[in-house]
């Protein structure tokens, strides 16, 4: 089941733990569907809360003109607004020029945005929320590698001499394999991606495609066509 969100979104949240959202909602994502409160009726009637908008290197996509889908058991919605808060790890949507609307991510199996899919985790090394979305780099044959993000931020200092008269926030990246539904830090280099395959005779193959084709281990977009090649020879 398909249901298509539009654009526009009235929201009333009344201080009520959890947050209920009540209202006569309008529809979100630009494209003819559902009202938003059938998209609600999903959640049991608690669904998120509202925040306000933050500058744009907190958030993963340059632009909130993204083509995305919410997987909520069988039902697929979907939302050319979107986009993803690193620091707070919540997908949300813009509903006005400064507000946006969270997606609970309690209730949400996985969310795809331009094409790339994000699922939920558990993170035991996070500081914060330990539910977290991971990109999913490749997820076959049961070899898993994912990606996550993060800021660097640095303070900003009066001192004239280190010209930073303000905070520098900076996306950063790190990877993942799994075990469960728990997410497992791994670097992503040749040798560790090795050993994610059954045999040396996976292996040689993967070493010999990436060598021909200039391919890096230390690339994701590479090591997935490498994997990739790898395994469809070996059907």
């Amino acid at each position: 089941m398909i249901i298509s969100i539009k654009h526009r979104l009235l929201i009333v949240t009344l201080l009520i733990s959890p947050f209920i959202l009540l209202a006569q909602y309008g529809d979100i994502g630009g494209m003819s569907g559902t009202r938003m409160g059938d998209y609600l009726s999903y959640y049991g009637g608690s669904t998120g809360s509202t925040s306000k908008l933050k500058s744009p290197e907190h958030y993963l996509f340059s632009g909130w003109e993204n083509s995305g889908s919410v997987y909520v058991g069988k039902t697929v919605f979907r939302i050319n607004n979107i986009n993803y808060d690193i620091k707070m790890g919540q997908f949300m949507t813009k509903t006005d020029k400064d507000s946006l609307f969270i997606y609970d991510k309690n209730s949400i199996d996985s969310i795809a945005v331009n094409g790339k899919k994000y699922k939920k985790y558990y993170d035991p090394s996070s500081t914060t929320d330990r539910v977290v979305f991971a990109e999913i780099i490749f997820d076959s044959d049961g070899i898993n590698i994912l990606k996550g993000y993060y800021l660097s931020e640095v303070e900003s200092s009066p001192n004239p001499m280190i010209n930073r008269p303000k905070d520098v926030i900076k996306q950063r990246t790190r990877y993942f394999t799994t075990s469960g539904n728990t997410l497992v830090p791994f670097n992503l280099n040749k040798k560790n991606v090795l050993r994610q395959l059954k045999n040396s005779k996976q292996q040689d193959l993967a070493k010999n495609f990436a060598k021909e084709n200039h391919l890096s281990f230390n690339s994701d977009s590479d090591v997935t066509m490498i994997l990739k090649h790898t395994l469809n020879q070996m059907e």
